[in-house]
């Protein structure tokens, strides 16, 4: 007796209705998008946080612990520039994050997809960030200067002016043949 194998079904026995989309880690683990909703973290990075319900060997091989009431749901938010979409078919959706579901990327993910050049581009985006950042703080303090020089002296050396007003105070309170 041998079992039915796709090879076996007939073109009648072809499921046609739509799925629910999936997720498929770097390292080949699945899991079904019950919801995704794109968005901004903390640092004002593209992300995209997820619903999903892991595949039983994916909740076995990370003991993926079960909810309350028995339910295994994970929530996750995932870099979009590590997401891609590899097919947009409402029908069949379904998506690669680069990485394992621990955040490893694997040597060989490395190798096919280029990481290095995505990982080059985070990090010009965050060093975009901070040089934004830096650049905001020289503007402020180029107004303030051109605006209210006591002020702009008064926030950035009233501080070292207070400390050596003692010394500054002895200095100037000597006698020139002193």
């Amino acid at each position: 007796m041998f079992h039915t194998t796709m090879v076996d079904r007939r073109l009648n026995e072809i499921r046609t209705v739509a799925e629910l989309p999936f997720l498929i880690y770097g390292n080949g683990y699945t899991a079904q998008i019950v919801r995704m909703k794109s968005g901004k973290d903390k640092n004002n990075h593209d992300v995209v946080d997820f619903i999903l319900k892991p595949s039983d060997k994916m909740v076995s091989f990370y003991n993926i612990p079960a909810q309350e009431d028995g339910t295994v749901i994970v929530m996750a938010q995932y870099p979009y520039d590590m997401l891609l979409n590899m097919n947009s078919d409402p029908a069949n959706n379904r998506w690669l994050y680069v990485p394992d579901y621990e955040g490893n990327i694997s040597p060989e993910m490395s190798k096919f997809l280029g990481i290095s050049l995505l990982e080059q581009i985070r990090k010009l985006k965050e060093e975009n960030e901070m040089l934004r950042q830096k650049l905001e703080v020289s503007e402020e303090q180029r107004r303030l200067l051109e605006q209210d020089l006591p002020k702009y002296i008064h926030q950035n050396f009233g501080i070292l002016i207070k400390e050596f007003e003692p010394i500054i105070d002895k200095f100037v309170a000597r006698k020139p043949n002193e």
